[in-house]
């Protein structure tokens, strides 16, 4: 199944394989959301196949994104933002003292945990 769904996938994500970073999948939704590094944006591919622009104005980035319920978190530089998924507004932002944070998850309590680059640790 795994394999199915990424390559029902590959193709879209070719066409944004200039520095396309991270995808998470809404599955409530089935929208998918990719990080675009190139032009600093991230795109949302609904279950239809439209591929839509979600946010801008990242100034580094989005380097890792992840879907926690009804927002989105992504990797900004040295911040993580988040935003709501039914209109993409801000509800979150929280500076860290990492120089480059290069991807997020979260935990069964929706913790989000955030990946220092550099150091090659998760906090």
């Amino acid at each position: 199944m795994i394999k199915k769904i990424f390559c029902s996938h590959y193709c879209w994500l070719r066409a944004w394989q200039w520095r396309a970073e991270s995808v998470d999948c809404d599955t409530l939704t089935g929208n998918w959301y990719v990080g675009n590094t190139g032009s600093k944006k991230i795109l949302r591919r609904t279950p239809q196949g439209v591929l839509q622009e979600f946010l801008s104005g990242f100034s580094s980035g989005p380097y890792g994104i992840e879907v926690v319920g009804d927002r989105i978190y992504a990797c900004d530089g040295n911040k993580i933002k988040g935003f709501s998924l039914a209109d993409g507004s801000p509800v979150f932002s929280i500076t860290t003292n990492a120089s480059f944070l290069n991807g997020i998850t979260h935990d069964e309590r929706c913790v989000v945990c955030k990946r220092f680059f550099r150091k090659k640790s998760i906090k």
